[in-house]
């Protein structure tokens, strides 16, 4: 790791522009109190619109502490606000670029920031998250339990979009039958979760669950059977496609 320090006589003072990185070097130049926030304070502080520099303090912080992912991500969040994280955008994917290394462990606050990151209206920032998701059910820090966890308390908190998990999901379950297995799970514990009062759009991930146990060939299991009874009473495209579901 090389980080090259420029002392300014201004300790406000933002570069023009940062170094080139790559996932071996992270090189920028900026004053030394940007050097000490990258390590030990609150580099959100300096958010400015050079993105650059901001690019430089993020991957310098993951490289020289990957196992800080959790606190990182908390801090990124906290700061950007909801709508800045549901959005997506250059900080977005720049908090969650270090997530995609196997050996990155994916605490709570990491699996819903995927689970953020797969709501987001930027199209890249949500491809991003569905390559985490497929990446890590690869690799086993996903499974189904962990993954639907994830996604049912970010959709408790009532910004998510049912279309946009619904894209990004048919992606990930493209990938294998483990891959499908999983996003089936996780659905049905938001079939579970929403039961009572299913979020405007719901009939999107419902849709997509018709698809997945289609191509299984096996049917949904009796204690997911009542939240889909309840889904199926609640009206519209919802209901429809919850009735398909019991009928298999």
């Amino acid at each position: 790791l090389h980080v090259e320090v420029t002392p300014s006589p201004r300790g406000d003072a933002v570069p023009e522009k940062a170094l080139p990185w790559s996932p071996a070097e992270v090189s920028f130049r900026a004053p030394v109190g940007h050097a000490t926030v990258a390590l030990h304070g609150d580099y959100w502080a300096y958010h400015t619109d050079e993105k650059p520099l901001v690019y430089s303090l993020v991957r310098c912080l993951a490289l020289i502490r990957p196992g800080h992912h959790e606190a990182r991500l908390a801090a990124g969040m906290n700061a950007d606000s909801m709508n800045g994280w549901t959005d997506g955008g250059w900080a977005y994917a720049e908090q969650l670029l270090p997530l995609l290394h196997p050996w990155a462990a994916l605490g709570p606050v990491s699996r819903a920031a995927i689970a953020i990151a797969l709501n987001a209206r930027d199209a890249a920032t949500g491809k991003l998250a569905a390559e985490l998701l497929i990446q890590a059910i690869t690799d086993g820090r996903l499974d189904a339990a962990s993954t639907g966890e994830a996604l049912a308390s970010v959709m408790a908190l009532g910004f998510v979009l049912p279309p946009r998990w619904a894209k990004q999901l048919a992606d990930v379950a493209r990938v294998s039958g483990r891959h499908a297995a999983v996003i089936r799970s996780a659905i049905d514990r938001l079939c579970a979760d929403c039961a009572a009062a299913p979020p405007k759009n719901f009939a999107a991930l419902l849709e997509l669950q018709v698809e997945l146990y289609a191509s299984s060939g096996i049917a949904p299991a009796e204690n997911v059977r009542p939240g889909l009874r309840q889904l199926s009473s609640a009206g519209g495209r919802a209901a429809q496609f919850a009735k398909q579901l019991l009928k298999l």
